[in-house]
């Protein structure tokens, strides 16, 4: 998955698919409004995509089923960026100003949020379109 900047849309975001002889990927739009959707990032099951919208007027981490469907669910509320998976799929992580953000999420047998934990703040997390923490498997 990746997000790619257009003219009218700002930010869309795309994934590639792979053609049908085998030999290569279509690029294939997800995600296309007139508002800037950026950093998606694939669940571990595969099921639904993490990313940034800016559709609130100020960027917020949502859920939305993959490959298609009309469902979304809002993440953060006061602001996000950045979202990343847990390993398990339990748990996604995002950046609140400055703030990393954990939140207990379920996938199956569809998305739901559970409870928020402000974890720690560092002035390196502050978002800005660039991956600048990763998660690791424990």
């Amino acid at each position: 998955m990746f997000d790619r900047e257009h003219p009218e849309h700002k930010w869309d975001i795309w994934y590639l698919k792979p053609t049908d002889d085998g030999q290569g990927y279509d690029e294939v739009p997800f995600l296309q409004t007139a508002f800037a959707e950026r950093n998606p990032k694939l669940s571990p099951n595969g099921r639904f995509v993490a990313y940034q919208s800016d559709e609130s007027g100020r960027f917020e981490i949502y859920v939305k089923p993959f490959p298609d469907g009309d469902d979304k669910w809002p993440v953060s509320r006061n602001g996000g960026g950045d979202p990343r998976w847990g390993s398990d799929g339990t748990e996604l992580f995002y950046v609140e100003d400055s703030t990393l953000v954990s939140v207990v999420v379920s996938t199956d047998p569809t998305f739901a949020v559970g409870e928020t934990t402000h974890m720690f703040s560092a002035l390196s997390l502050q978002f800005g379109g660039y991956p600048n923490y990763d998660v690791s498997a424990d």
